[in-house]
């Protein structure tokens, strides 16, 4: 929301991005956003309600762009997140 604009709502978050001073910024806020940020779906409340048990924890979208990485612990979640 913060760092988004027309034609470009979802660009690529960097360690700049994550310093941005705004109310949906949770990075550097305490607490939630002041008003929702999204409404999901059905299938995806279902997805969450029926979701397959697993080890996994974290999750966090991949370096290279081509999906998810999951973590079991915040070590290897914090790895994760800083593409090592």
């Amino acid at each position: 929301y913060a760092l988004g604009g027309p034609g470009n709502w979802w660009p690529r978050v960097t360690a700049s991005g994550l310093q941005v001073d705004s109310p949906y910024n949770t990075y550097n806020r305490a607490g939630l956003p002041p008003t929702p940020i999204d409404s999901p779906g059905l299938s995806a409340i279902m997805a969450t309600v029926y979701a397959p048990r697993t080890e996994y924890r974290f999750h966090t979208a991949s370096c290279d762009g081509s999906g998810e990485a999951f973590a079991v612990t915040y070590e290897e979640h914090l790895a994760n997140v800083n593409c090592e």
